[in-house]
């Protein structure tokens, strides 16, 4: 079997990053026209957001955190703090969740509410499922971590931070328009 020449490798990387950056930029794309959609849409519901959805803005900064303090240690250091960070993320999903049984208990469900309510279920809901295949995609880095060497941990981490950042930018969107 042929081993790769280093041309090889480093167009497998770039291949690899440039496919990311396309889904960042696809996946902005999509949150911003629904949220543009939520913000100057005709409903006019007068909601609270759930606190709960404050919190997990610091869930997120704290797990991004920790990645980011794995991806800088790499392979020696790294997977103790990228275990705590993936727990850390299920425990935002599930707080995401409490949100939407808090925004239910209000009396807006995701059916018959009107249709801000209907879009804040939809991204938040969206934004659930990309954090869910961030959580996939770094725990498949944790597992290869120990054989392969790190060179998928910053694509993830990269990832994660725009999840955060893209989070941020929902929760100040719901706020200014809730």
């Amino acid at each position: 079997m042929m081993e790769k020449n280093a041309f090889e490798d480093a167009r497998g990387k770039f291949t690899g990053k440039l496919a990311l950056f396309l889904v960042m930029i696809t996946v902005a794309i999509l949150f911003g026209t629904i949220s543009m959609l939520y913000m100057l849409g005709p409903g006019k519901e007068s909601l609270q957001i759930p606190g709960i959805f404050y919190l997990n803005t610091l869930l997120l900064i704290l797990s991004s955190v920790l990645f980011h303090m794995g991806w800088v240690k790499g392979e020696e250091g790294g997977l103790k703090l990228l275990q705590p960070g993936i727990w850390i993320g299920i425990l935002f999903l599930f707080s995401q969740v409490y949100g939407w049984y808090l925004l239910y208990t209000q009396g807006f469900g995701m059916v018959g509410s009107g249709q801000k309510v209907a879009y804040l279920y939809v991204l938040t809901g969206l934004h659930a499922i990309h954090l869910v295949a961030g959580l996939i995609f770094m725990a498949w880095v944790r597992k290869r971590l120990k054989h392969q060497g790190v060179s998928h941990l910053e694509s993830a981490v990269f990832f994660w931070h725009f999840l955060g950042v893209l989070w941020v930018f929902l929760l100040v969107a719901m706020w200014t328009n809730a």
